[in-house]
């Protein structure tokens, strides 16, 4: 499991009969979300739960999740309304809340233990559709003293793949702009609006998280030829249309459509290593671009999921 920096060095100062649970650093110049497996336990989760609490780090990191939650719920619950112009033939957005709430979550962890390393960058949001996991986004990085790029055409789909259709997904940028008002933190929101070809072309800041939700394969493609140089190496990524089994196996891509797929082709055309496992909410992955092969991701959804749940457990 990933686990701030901050808190890993408690842990093997305090706690050090936990430190085998704590990921190796396979080392410094590959990707910092990339080191050997870490135990299936959650010794370590019950632990900062628990008797770690005490502690500074500890307590900063649990008071972040608690307040964080808390936001991401708020905007999940006034986002939750009905989308007037619903045109997707399977109704998938009728509903505008979109990701919100504890979806983004993985986001807001691995944004934490990013910083407590040092790393840096802005968070590039690919996909918006009314705002929801903006605002979220925004709160998050308002946290983490980070800047927020939205980039979407505000048209909708660019064209018709699978079940979607050109014009589907649709929020207009003042849409968007009205609900980030309503529930987000504007002042970290810088939106950029056009077809992924054109407005993410020339792209110049480097980027931490890249967040996609496009629903094509071909707008994923788009985004990686235009922006994969301004990803270091501790840079990841989440995407969401990426269903654990169908999509994904064995830390690799299959290529069935959508986003996986554009991955996939991406990475296959470049050359680039990568491991992809689920991110926790449905259908959502991280994949972690230039990840060598010898090594596995150590996230594990159900470890922070299960910090979550248990945070009224330490309260202080």
């Amino acid at each position: 499991m990933i686990y701030p920096k901050a808190i890993a060095e408690v842990i093997r100062d305090r706690a050090p009969h936990l430190s085998a649970h704590l990921p190796e650093l396979a080392s410094w110049s590959s990707n910092l979300t990339c080191r050997r497996s870490s135990s299936d336990s959650t010794a370590v989760e019950d632990w900062i739960l628990n008797d770690g609490r005490t502690f500074g780090p500890v307590r900063a990191y649990l008071d972040f999740l608690r307040g964080i939650h808390l936001r991401l719920a708020h905007v999940g619950e006034r986002m939750g309304y009905w989308n007037e112009q619903s045109s997707h033939e399977l109704r998938h957005d009728q509903w505008s809340v979109g990701h919100a709430g504890s979806n983004i979550m993985p986001m807001a962890a691995y944004a934490y233990y990013l910083r407590s390393y040092g790393a840096d960058g802005i968070v590039l949001e690919c996909g918006t559709f009314k705002g929801s996991s903006t605002a979220c986004l925004s709160w998050v990085c308002d946290a983490l003293d980070l800047d927020l790029v939205t980039a979407d055409s505000f048209e909708g789909l660019p064209a018709n793949e699978g079940h979607y259709h050109r014009g589907d997904f649709k929020g207009t940028l003042p849409e968007v702009q009205k609900n980030i008002e309503m529930v987000g933190c504007p002042g970290r929101v810088r939106y950029l609006k056009g077809w992924y070809s054109e407005s993410l072309s020339g792209f110049s800041d480097d980027i931490l998280i890249l967040w996609v939700d496009v629903d094509l394969q071909q707008s994923a493609i788009d985004i990686m030829e235009n922006v994969s140089g301004k990803l270091g190496k501790d840079s990841i990524i989440f995407s969401d249309g990426i269903v654990a089994g169908v999509d994904l196996s064995d830390e690799m891509l299959i290529p069935n459509g959508g986003e996986g797929a554009g991955f996939h082709r991406f990475f296959k055309r470049h050359g680039i290593p990568y491991k992809a496992v689920p991110a926790g909410p449905e259908g959502m992955a991280l994949i972690y671009p230039n990840c060598p092969t010898a090594l596995s991701p150590v996230y594990d959804a159900s470890k922070l999921f299960y910090l979550i749940e248990n945070l009224d457990t330490a309260q202080t």
